[in-house]
């Protein structure tokens, strides 16, 4: 991720990010103003969550542990005005049931 980009630059560095969390998913905000779209890549690997793109002359890279309820498969990634939000959803949670003695 980035690697290729990386060793054009500067410097690394890491953008600040705010996590939210409710019964449905994880939320991830990364502050990465003067970042396009086609300058992000976003990643999802055995529950470990990558971004990391290029701004100037910098590249910057953020790395998340995933915990194990979340959907991997329907992650989503959206950038606007310098914002980058990645929504986890959770899996669904097994309702109690009850199991017939035969």
């Amino acid at each position: 991720m980035a690697d290729h980009i990386e060793k054009k630059c500067l410097r690394t560095v890491r953008p600040a990010v705010d996590i939210f969390q409710n019964n449905e998913s994880y939320l991830i905000v990364a502050d990465v103003p003067g970042v396009s779209k086609k300058e992000l890549t976003v990643e999802v690997e055995a529950q470990r969550l990558a971004f990391a793109g290029v701004r100037g002359e910098e590249v910057f890279r953020r790395k998340f542990n995933l915990p194990l309820d979340v959907d991997t498969d329907h992650i989503s990634a959206e950038i606007d005005a310098g914002i980058l939000t990645l929504k986890i959803p959770k899996k669904p949670t097994a309702e109690p049931r009850q199991i017939a003695i035969q």
